[in-house]
């Protein structure tokens, strides 16, 4: 990512902060736990701790009301979307099991199962060093010439709006991958078929 150091020790964030014990940094990059208080917890650390900060996370967390309570945070948020929609690889015995008789697939031996539940965007602050409104000026698109480049295929958005738009491509796209698979299988055994014969 272009930092050269990187603090990713598994450690209880929480009583980390409690302790005083933060270690020196210039950015928050995480994919926080979805479940709990964490989000709301983490939100009033990062409002403290006044810091830029890059959270992965499901574009509904924009609905709940800590997002909505901690304005001083929202208000200077951009929404940066992938080009795909990320999957989530979950270590087997990780979830309940289901009485579903549906085959699970995309299974790995050593990652386990692959999953995508949610679209995730990446919500960024980059204040103090770099306001919302100076970022999204730089991105624009309405400039022949942008001064911000980002990896190819990956949108800035201004708004929790434009992230409603996003999930919508996402779920298109699902779609079309999973006809094109379907078709690539019959293909596949329309094939096998004809060895056979």
């Amino acid at each position: 990512l272009g930092f050269p150091q990187v603090h990713n020790i598994a450690e209880d964030f929480y009583q980390t902060i409690s302790e005083e014990r933060i270690p020196g940094h210039d950015v928050v990059v995480t994919n926080p736990p979805y479940s709990g208080d964490h989000f709301e917890r983490l939100l009033a650390f990062l409002e403290a701790n006044s810091k830029p900060f890059l959270l992965l996370l499901p574009s509904h967390f924009s609905q709940r009301i800590a997002y909505k309570q901690a304005t001083n945070l929202t208000k200077e948020l951009v929404f940066l979307t992938p080009p795909e929609r990320y999957h989530y690889w979950v270590p087997e015995g990780r979830r309940p099991k289901t009485d579903s008789k549906k085959k699970r697939t995309h299974r790995n031996l050593h990652l386990g199962s692959r999953n995508s539940p949610f679209a995730s965007h990446w919500f960024v602050s980059l204040v103090p060093l770099v306001s919302r409104k100076k970022l999204l000026k730089l991105y624009s698109k309405k400039k022949k010439k942008k001064r911000l480049l980002l990896a190819e295929g990956c949108t800035l958005h201004g708004n929790t709006v434009s992230l409603e738009k996003a999930d919508k491509v996402f779920k298109k796209k699902k779609k079309n991958d999973s006809r094109n698979d379907r078709q690539e299988e019959s293909i596949l055994q329309d094939k096998k078929r004809l060895r056979n014969v």
